[in-house]
This record gives C-alpha cells, sequence and structure tokens, in this order.
C-alpha cells in the first residue's frame, strides 16, 4: 500500500520529510510503513490524506474497490472481512476493541 502513497508524492513532488515536517506524522511511521508494511493509525492516515488532498481509500489502495454483497447474510467483502478480524479477538477483550473503534470514529468526525 505504500506504493500508492509514493506514487502520490512523485506526482505531487514531494518528498516523505516533507510530508513529516508539515503533518507532524513521525518520519518512523512512514519508514514502518513502507519497510514493514504497517499502516499509520487512522489518525495519521487521515493527516496524510487531507495533507494530500486524497481520499484515506485513494492513500491505502482501495479507491477502487466496490464492496461485493455476499448473498447469504447481506455484508459486503470488507465488513464480512472485518468480522472475521473480529472472531479472532477473545469474546473478553471485544468490548475494549469496540470502545477504540468507537474512539477513533469519533475522533475523526465519524460518528
Amino acid at each position: 500500500m505504500y506504493e500508492v502513497f509514493e506514487q502520490l508524492l512523485q506526482e505531487k513532488g514531494i518528498k516523505p520529510y516533507r510530508v513529516h515536517k508539515e503533518t507532524g506524522v513521525a518520519q518512523s511511521t512512514l519508514s514502518d510503513w513502507k519497510t514493514k508494511g504497517r499502516l499509520p493509525s487512522v489518525e495519521n492516515l487521515v493527516k496524510i490524506a487531507q495533507y494530500l488532498d486524497v481520499s484515506v481509500e485513494k492513500l491505502i489502495g482501495q479507491e477502487n474497490k466496490k464492496p461485493v454483497t455476499n448473498s447469504d447474510d447481506g455484508l459486503n467483502s470488507l465488513e464480512a472481512e472485518f468480522i472475521k478480524l473480529l472472531r479472532q479477538v477473545k469474546e473478553e477483550q471485544r468490548p475494549l476493541l469496540f470502545a477504540m473503534i468507537e474512539a477513533a470514529l469519533k475522533t475523526q468526525g465519524l460518528l
């Protein structure tokens, strides 16, 4: 997914260091994204997307992926993947995960 970020930087004539300086996103975050495949936090993805004037979906390479409806349960593919991940979390940890997601969405003004 870092490739999309690099392509956007190249198109706009921006260096990663400038993104770091102007958004406050740590250089180590950008480096980990490139070398280790770790996505920045939601907050940092939003900062980077706003700085580059693109959607978060475009930034992470998901812009052109249309949700595919699963006729068995009515979920699109992203929702189904989210549920698969959720099922891997221990039952007693799910309320904490829910609270974290809810807080992140509220922080971004999405709730």
